[in-house]
């Protein structure tokens, strides 16, 4: 009698490796239970723990403004103040009509 003979049987007689594959798989089943291998394998958005919220960022206490010229002029003076503070207006000169005129601070164009 051979060793391993009752494994699987001769190529030539068309039988396949079932006895051989049955023995492997149960030796890899008692190394890899189903449930780890569900847990391991499982899809990344479907039951994935709560992920932690990031913190936000902080905003500058002041911001960098522009005055603008009321003559239309296109001059402009900039300056930074306190994020909570009123919008600026001032009365400054102007070097393109050569006299002061007033100044108020124009909304930024774009998101800067």
């Amino acid at each position: 009698m051979m060793v391993g003979s009752h494994l699987h049987k001769h190529p030539i007689e068309g039988s396949t490796l079932t006895g051989y594959t049955s023995i492997v798989a149960s030796r890899r089943q008692s190394r890899f239970p189903k449930s780890n291998l569900a847990r391991r394998h499982s899809h990344p958005t479907g039951d994935a723990p709560a992920q932690q919220a990031m913190a936000k960022k902080v905003k500058s206490r002041v911001v960098s403004v522009r005055l603008m010229s009321m003559a239309l002029t296109g001059f402009f003076y900039q300056f930074t103040r306190p994020r909570t503070s009123p919008p600026m207006s001032m009365l400054k000169y102007d070097p393109i009509v050569r006299r002061k005129v007033l100044f108020l601070e124009q909304k930024r164009k774009g998101n800067r």
